[in-house]
């Protein structure tokens, strides 16, 4: 019924006040339905039970406990009989108690959820700050969530909190006030998920009704179906006065038990219950006693937990395990056929599984299960949030298919996130591949053009970062990062801070580091406590780490090859600015013994694999490229010939050399190209210094002028003295260089096999020659005798092949060409067809050179 109070014209428009009566039961329906009413009515009724300790002694003021309640009761949650405190704890001591025991207590006294934990106060100490006395007091909180129907442990948390006070009397209790209102904060989100977690709200219940005929049992039925939380009713069995009803409800059994009580027309009073069943009966009058049973479950949980989640390691987890779930059997007979399921719905297109066979009665397992997340889902994540995990269990317990259910929260992080507790996890986000990446890379390097004596991975690496200059790339610093003692950090992925043209240290390494992967150059990140750099490979071996100049602080010699470390926050600065100021910057932190990590990306993507957001192609344009280069280039060029040639300005304006000065001297002409002075030198050093060395050394400066025969005399006179690998390589190579065709190689080939076997234990040919020799294909053995257990072995076609192309050069590419220079035959010697020029490295690199002291 309804009627109109009043009515009028108000602006153009007609304004009608009406009253109206309206069914409560419907309203309420509709409320719940719109989860308005929901979250006050189903909150789960809560049993606090902490145990209190200052100093390891009982507190019996129950500080923490009140400072819990408050904080709960604030929240909207309802706190069961909180007097009966002294009565539980005292049974509970009485008979040592365990979780079970104490959940069919607490069921008893109507809670729905037990919070069970203990809150230690420890010593004040005390301590002055800024002037003042306080007093510090250690807080040790650890607690967990324990459902009472079932007594399954849904959460569970340990913390550790610091907490000061001005006066010593009252830091303990102070400490316990602090610790109960932490100790609150870290359990509420759990509970709050946990509560309005599907596990938790939606359930079976049966009902079992005595006392109504077929009317009533009708009538009790049709009532049930207007009841919100009641989402389905379905009659199992109907005998004479008795049925039992399958109820499938949002809630717990403690609202149906509510119902009963708090609603008459039913005419219904509970007679038992159980974590799953409740019985009423028909009558008027007073109820009966109600008689609780614990039924508990054949399988336990005894824990089920999810690892946060960072985004950037979806492929991570795929390989390595995410969940764990603990079982336990407390059934008599053994259970069958278990199978154990653990989804995330928001991040998870199918959910994992495991199963066993079997579990004895008291057996108990632990399966980590490994999970495979929807990336794109996961990786369009930009904030951190909490979604609901859930663990399936389902076996057989004497012949019956039985089913549990457990939801637990895990907190998944913004896609950017980066825990520095795990560096390696860095290479994830170096994202190579992405398709706008890699295109602005390999467009950079056609814009290079590389000297004689530069290497081809220095002159990619040098224009690619000239190339992010030109982009307009600009260091600013991350915003204060999470509070606590984790080490999170927030990383951008390549293709973020070419959008943003902005980012600290880590994003412009990894942008960097992706860049150069991108075009095939050996990428590292190296990691300090606060900062990072990127380094990369330059495949020049630690023998002729003059290659790149005189300098050699400029260069890091990792695993037996040189590699340019670059400072990327500097990219506005340029590429030999960076170069220099890393080179600093890691010699420095060496030398102050910081902790210091390399970070190959080529070995840790074999653990955190790269991922690419999931974004359209993107374009980016590199303007007036080539002119930055250039200058770049040049100032490189400069710097590395300018140091061989101050080097050599310094030792020649010396009055007296030393034997070390000479050979020095002697190199340093070899790498400007001034074959005939460095020949000239050494042969003054044979002079002071003969011994074998020096003797393979000034062979090596004829070898370069073009006079292979004199330098083989000299050569066979060193070896005859000492048979050492390193003038053993330069005899071979002697004989390769004065080779006139493929029947003249078997010298070669022979002096090299000789060589090959005075080589250190554990050392390869790869180290003396300054390249990657790999055993493949048609293989000779060493020494020929085919009887060892580990013989060192050479492939005759790859080595010759890869010398071919090591000794090609810029200017002749015919095979044995030769021209005159000063009076001396300078040899130049071609390559296989399709080698690469700007790929392959001089004579000069390939023959190996002693220094002397």
């Amino acid at each position: 019924n309804h009627f109109v109070i009043s009515s009028k014209k108000e602006f153009g428009l007609i304004k009608v006040q009406v009253a109206a009566e309206v069914e409560m039961g419907k309203t309420e329906g509709d409320l719940i339905a719109q989860q308005l009413l929901y979250e006050i009515k189903n909150k789960p009724r809560l049993m606090i039970l902490l145990d209190e300790r200052s100093e390891g002694k009982e507190m019996f003021e129950k500080t923490a406990t009140h400072k819990f309640e408050e904080y709960l009761l604030e929240k909207g949650y309802k706190i069961v009989e909180p007097e009966q405190f002294k009565k539980i704890q005292e049974v509970e001591k009485a008979k040592g108690l365990d979780d079970k025991d104490l959940a069919s207590l607490a069921f008893r006294h109507g809670a729905d959820l037990i919070i069970r934990g203990g809150v230690s106060a420890g010593k004040p100490t005390p301590k002055t700050i800024y002037g003042k006395q306080f007093y510090t007091v250690p807080v040790q909180l650890n607690a967990h969530i324990v459902k009472a129907d079932n007594a399954e442990i849904i959460a569970s948390k340990t913390k550790r909190v610091k907490k000061n006070s001005q006066e010593e009397f009252s830091a303990a209790q102070f400490g316990l006030e602090v610790g109960g209102s932490a100790l609150a904060q870290e359990l509420i989100k759990n509970l709050q998920s946990y509560w309005r977690s599907e596990a938790y709200n939606q359930g079976s219940v049966e009902l079992y009704v005595t006392g109504l005929g077929d009317q009533g049992i009708a009538r009790t039925q049709e009532m049930l179906k207007k009841v919100a939380f009641i989402k389905g009713v379905q009659l199992r069995y109907l005998e004479k006065k008795s049925a039992l009803f399958d109820l499938q409800i949002k809630g717990t059994v403690q609202d149906v038990r509510e119902l009963f009580n708090k609603s008459p027309e039913f005419n219904l009073k509970v007679s038992h219950m159980t974590s799953n069943r409740i019985g009423v009966k028909a009558g008027k009058g007073a109820a009966e006693k109600i008689l609780f049973e614990y039924q508990g479950p054949g399988l336990d949980i005894e824990n089920f937990s999810v690892k946060e989640i960072f985004p950037s390691r979806v492929r991570y987890y795929e390989q390595n395990p995410l969940s764990t779930v603990s079982i336990a059997s407390v059934a008599s007979a053994p259970l069958q056929d278990i199978q154990v399921s653990v989804h995330i719905p928001a991040l998870m297109d199918l959910p994992a599984q495991a199963s066993l066979k079997s579990l004895d009665p008291g057996g108990k397992d632990e399966l980590k299960l490994n999970l495979i997340l929807n990336s794109e889902k996961v990786l369009n994540n930009t904030e951190t949030k909490s979604f609901n995990s859930q663990v399936t269990l389902t076996y057989l317990q004497n012949g019956k298919r039985k089913k549990r259910q457990l939801t637990a929260p895990v907190q998944v992080f913004d896609r950017n996130t980066m825990d520095w507790k795990e560096p390696y996890a860095l290479a994830a986000f170096v994202t190579y591949r992405e398709p706008s990446v890699n295109k602005f890379a390999r467009n950079a390097i056609p814009q290079s053009k590389k000297e004689w004596y530069m290497n081809t991975e220095l002159s990619n690496g040098m224009a690619i970062f000239q190339a992010l200059h030109k982009h307009g790339i600009k260091y600013i610093k991350d915003p204060a990062g999470s509070p606590g003692n984790r080490v999170l950090d927030r990383v951008q992925y390549p293709r973020e801070t070419m959008e943003l043209k902005s980012g600290d240290c880590d994003d412009s390494a990894v942008l960097y580091a992706a860049m150069l992967t991108a075009v095939g150059i050996k990428t590292a990140i190296v990691s300090y406590p606060d900062h990072v750099l990127v380094m990369f490979d330059t495949g020049i071996f630690d023998k002729n780490r003059m290659a790149l100049g005189d300098e050699r602080e400029r260069m890091v010699s990792h695993k037996g090859t040189l590699w340019v470390p670059v400072e990327t926050t500097l990219i506005n600065k340029g590429f030999l600015t960076a170069w220099t100021t890393a080179a600093e910057e890691f010699n420095q932190a060496i030398s102050e013994g910081q902790r210091v990590s390399v970070i190959e990306l080529s070995e840790a993507w074999k653990t955190y694999a790269a991922v690419s957001l999931k974004n359209p192609p993107k374009e980016w344009k590199i303007d007036e490229l080539k002119q930055a280069v250039e200058l770049e280039r040049k100032k490189v060029d400069e710097a590395i010939s300018g140091s061989w040639q101050q080097a050599a300005k310094d030792l020649e304006a010396k009055k007296s050399m030393s034997a070390a000065d000479l050979n020095r001297l002697g190199m340093l002409y070899a790498r400007m190209r001034n074959y005939p002075k460095a020949e000239k030198v050494f042969e003054k050093l044979t002079k002071k210094d003969k011994s074998p060395k020096a003797m393979s050394n000034y062979a090596c400066a004829i070898i370069l002028t073009g006079d292979e025969k004199k330098a083989l005399n000299v050569l066979e006179k060193a070896f005859k003295k000492e048979k050492d690998a390193g003038i053993a390589i330069n005899r071979a190579l002697s004989f390769y260089l004065k080779a006139q065709g493929d029947n003249d190689m078997d010298s070669f080939v022979n002096a090299l096999k000789e060589a090959n076997e005075l080589l250190p234990e554990g050392t390869n040919l790869g180290k003396y020659l300054g390249f990657s020799v790999e055993d493949e294909g048609e293989e000779t053995r060493a020494s020929g005798d085919h009887e060892k257990a580990s013989p060192k072995k050479l492939d005759r076609r790859r080595l010759r092949e890869l010398i071919r192309q090591r000794v090609l050069t810029d200017k002749l590419k015919t095979a044995h060409a030769s021209e005159k220079k000063d009076g001396k035959k300078l040899m130049h010697f071609g390559g296989v067809r399709g080698a690469d020029p700007e790929q392959v490295a001089q004579i000069v690199d390939l023959l190996f050179w002693y220094e002397l002291n």
